[in-house]
């Protein structure tokens, strides 16, 4: 049976930080449903018989959460990251 490798934990992951990011991704979760999928909903229905351009779209609607939720994490890393004095 293999050892475990004893690897220094990593600095700065904190309890606080993954709690804190947990909250945060949740929030982006539910709020990214309720918004933009009730919002836009009908329109990409309507859009899906074009499917080139729905297709488009679609990649630039998953773009964009990407670019969101790097703009987050580097935000919640920022703040709950931090260390106190």
């Amino acid at each position: 049976m293999p050892k475990p490798s004893k690897q220094p934990p990593v600095k700065g992951v904190t309890p606080r930080l993954i709690v804190g990011e947990a909250i945060i991704y949740t929030a982006f979760v539910a709020g990214y449903y309720f918004l933009f999928l009730h919002f836009l909903g009908g329109w990409l229905k309507r859009l899906f018989e074009h499917k080139i351009l729905y297709a488009i779209v679609a990649l630039a609607l998953i773009c964009a959460q990407g670019v969101l939720l790097e703009l987050i994490t580097a935000w919640s890393v920022k703040i709950f990251g931090q260390k106190k004095k």
